[in-house]
């Protein structure tokens, strides 16, 4: 869901866990800042897949490669979505994450 408030994120991340027992839980948590870089494709992709920033691009190698972590859960905090999840479909946006914004 685009656009949760930090307290929403925290009810995903503490509520519902979609039926999967204690130990199918991810393990890990990542939470990254968007970057300003992102795949200008018209229309919707997943938030992982928009941004093409260094931190992004490091992380889609360890997955192309082999190396991403079993149980790794990346969130990410957006400037005009709030915290997302990585699979969570965005369009291409130019904001940069302000005080205003982030207060």
């Amino acid at each position: 869901m685009a656009g949760s408030s930090p307290a929403e994120a925290v009810e995903r991340l503490h509520g519902d866990q979609g039926g999967l027992s204690e130990s199918d839980q991810p393990r890990y948590l990542l939470i990254l800042a968007c970057s300003q870089r992102k795949r200008p494709d018209p229309g919707l992709l997943p938030a992982f897949e928009r941004y093409d920033g260094v931190n992004f691009c490091v992380l889609k190698k360890a997955r192309r490669e082999g190396y991403w972590p079993s149980g790794l859960r990346v969130l990410i905090l957006s400037a005009k979505y709030g915290l997302l999840e990585a699979d969570e479909p965005i369009e291409n946006y130019n904001l940069r994450m302000t005080r205003d914004i982030a207060g």
